[in-house]
């Protein structure tokens, strides 16, 4: 019956209609003629044509200059938005023809009422004045944003049932404002919790939101596939193939059968983003079609890109003027073998150092972040304390910390073996003393706990490292065996939003011999841009007997170090102020007796690559041979 009266309705279905008498004929009523210039003749060709009055087409008005008042609206948002879109808005104060304004400002109250509707007013108005002036037109937008739509039901049909707690913090609650960004940041980061908890496959839309304009309310439902459950499968490089399947399970941190965790995944296409071999990196899951004895999906994980530029060439230049120019150059070449073989080349010319290296490191060496370094190096440095020229050979295991990966604790071992002839320089005559040759074998291991919260500029936590090296050198002939030692701890502390305090200590010993009986390379010193700042690279310690103004260093066993920085950041540029004192004594035993300090004024630009350091200092007890001003320019802070 219903169906029947649907498609009556839709017929448009009448009631019957009694057959029609028989009628006499009438005559019909003539036609009327439609329109007599039809038969009228046609002008001649050479007549001139009817010119419509001037009166029919009025001259256009010249254009005229605007200005646009915005009135009624206090968001600061939703006014950023239409500035950034407002054609109206750009074009203020130019001339525009009143055609083209009125064009302007019918787009821009649908702007409003749009980018008002984004943020829960559904029932704005936009009335505009035009006010024309004898310089200007002032075109004014009337904005009444009238009630403010709040959400009355959230509803969630896509969600795992024995894990509620995906569910919590959804982002949209009910009694809050409508905002329509809001709706799409909770849906994404939902799908991100949902992959999170082990649902790579789930499928969220469509959304449903229905708006009561009477009662000032809507109400939202989100519909779609939860999918199911998943483990991790095996991972599979698909293209290019810059190391086997094999390696990449090295790499990552999950292993086939383990539950699904979406930030697994994205901790391992950052850490293949950082061997820089692959290049528009997609990592994606994708369904084995197996699962596993709980019935989990088996979910491979699929590596796709293109090769990436295996060679890159890098400079970092530095500056003071105690210490002189040093401009290091490096050259790379990634992969050379496979498994992620680097060898690099690395040179320094400075106003101190001239050295050339070169090295083949094997990153990812078995485990993940651990890397097997085999180097070689050709050094000359000419420095306030003496001259030396060695050849040196070194290999080293380790764990390293990495800027997507800091590590809480790092280690590295290894054996040098360093061949070098130095001279130490005589305070009396400014002249080089007696060429020595050494032979020096070393084993350094270090170790190291960091626990602040940025690897490059941290603002709060500690760091803490020790070096112990182990070394025997030959000396004309003669051998000597001693223990050379360091540790660093640093502390942050983020005092205000915008102000971070830091501090260090350094303490340094070499036990088990004399003074002279160490390479003055190998010797403690103390003084410049990464020690104390304000005097003299290596001038903070023993001298040479006798000396005078133009006294010469001559390294210690005893090294003491410390300095305090309060760091101002303000958007990418900052202000420091910095301390530093320490000593360097011809005793194992670092001493506090007759510590040298030196302070000063920095400024810091945070750049992509690390903060730009510009530091300018002066010894606070400055001597005689103490500079008046010490100015530093390097990349990185000074600890």
């Amino acid at each position: 019956m219903i169906r029947a009266l649907l498609l009556a309705a839709a017929l448009g279905a009448q009631a019957p209609v009694a057959p029609a008498q028989p009628q006499e004929p009438q005559a019909l009523p003539p036609v009327p003629d439609p329109d007599p210039d039809l038969r009228a003749p046609l002008p001649p060709l050479d007549a001139e044509p009817d010119r419509p009055s001037a009166e029919a087409s009025p001259p256009p008005e010249p254009p005229a200059r605007y200005t646009v008042v915005l009135e009624g609206l206090d968001h600061r948002g939703i006014v950023a938005a239409w500035r950034a879109a407002s054609a109206l808005w750009q074009g203020r104060r130019e001339a525009v023809a009143t055609i083209d304004l009125s064009s302007r400002i019918r787009a821009d109250e649908k702007l409003l009422q749009a980018l008002l509707a984004q943020e829960g007013w559904f029932a704005a108005r936009v009335a505009t004045q035009v006010t024309p002036g004898p310089e200007e037109t002032v075109v004014t937008l009337r904005v009444e944003p009238g009630r403010r739509f709040t959400w009355e039901e959230v509803a969630i049909e896509v969600f795992p049932e024995d894990e509620p707690a995906v569910l919590a913090d959804f982002g949209l609650m009910p009694g809050a404002p409508i905002r329509l960004p809001d709706v799409e940041e909770a849906e994404a980061a939902y799908r991100l919790r949902l992959a999170a908890a082990g649902f790579p496959f789930a499928e969220l839309g469509p959304r449903d939101i229905v708006i009561d304009r009477e009662a000032g309310t809507g109400s939202y439902l989100l519909t779609g596939l939860l999918g199911p459950r998943a483990v991790f499968g095996r991972i599979r490089l698909e293209g290019h193939r810059p190391f086997s399947e094999r390696h990449a399970q090295v790499i990552a941190r999950f292993r086939p059968g383990e539950p699904w965790r979406e930030a697994l995944v994205d901790d391992f296409r950052r850490a293949l983003a950082m061997t820089r071999l692959i290049a528009n990196l997609a990592v994606r899951p994708q369904a084995s079609g197996a699962t596993d004895a709980q019935g989990r999906a088996i979910t491979d994980v699929v590596v796709t890109g293109e090769p990436a530029p295996r060679r890159s060439l890098e400079a970092l230049a530095g500056y003071s003027t105690e210490e002189g120019v040093r401009v290091e150059g490096r050259w790379q070449s990634r992969n050379l073998w496979r498994p992620e073989g680097t060898f690099t080349v690395r040179a320094v010319v400075g106003t101190l150092e001239q050295r050339l290296d070169a090295d083949l490191r094997q990153a990812n060496f078995g485990r993940r972040d651990r890397f097997l370094a085999l180097g070689t190096y050709f050094s000359n440095l000419d420095q306030p304390a003496f001259r030396a020229r060695g050849f040196g050979l070194s290999a080293a295991i380790g764990r390293q910390s990495t800027p997507i990966w800091q590590k809480r604790w790092t280690w590295q071992t290894g054996l040098e073996v360093l061949q070098s002839r130095e001279q130490d320089k005589v305070a009396a005559t400014g002249q080089l003393g007696p060429r020595e040759a050494f032979t020096i074998f070393a084993a350094p291991t270090t170790g190291g706990l960091d626990l602040t919260d940025d690897l490059l500029d941290p603002g709060r936590g500690a760091r803490a490292g020790l070096k112990v090296s182990p070394e025997g050198a030959f000396a004309n002939g003669d051998l000597v065996a001693y223990v050379r030692l360091q540790g660093d701890a640093s502390a942050y502390w983020r005092a205000a939003t915008r102000l971070v305090v830091a501090a260090r200590v350094r303490l340094g010993s070499i036990v088990g011999t004399q003074t002279a009986n160490v390479a003055p390379s190998r010797r403690l010193y103390a003084g410049g841009g990464g020690s104390i700042r304000g005097y003299g690279f290596q001038s903070v310690g023993p001298q040479a007997p006798g000396a005078k103004a133009e006294a010469v260093p001559v390294g210690g066993r005893g090294l003491f170090e410390t300095g305090v920085e309060l760091r101002y950041r303000i958007g990418d540029f900052g202000l420091v102020g910095f301390l530093d004192a320490g000593q360097a004594v011809d005793r194992p035993r670092p001493s506090l007796v007759g510590l040298r300090a030196g302070g000063g004024l920095g400024v810091r630009y945070y750049s992509p690559i690390g903060p730009l350091r510009l530091d300018v200092a002066r010894a606070i007890d400055r001597r005689p041979q103490d500079p008046r001003l010490v100015l530093y320019i390097s990349i990185g802070q000074a600890f």
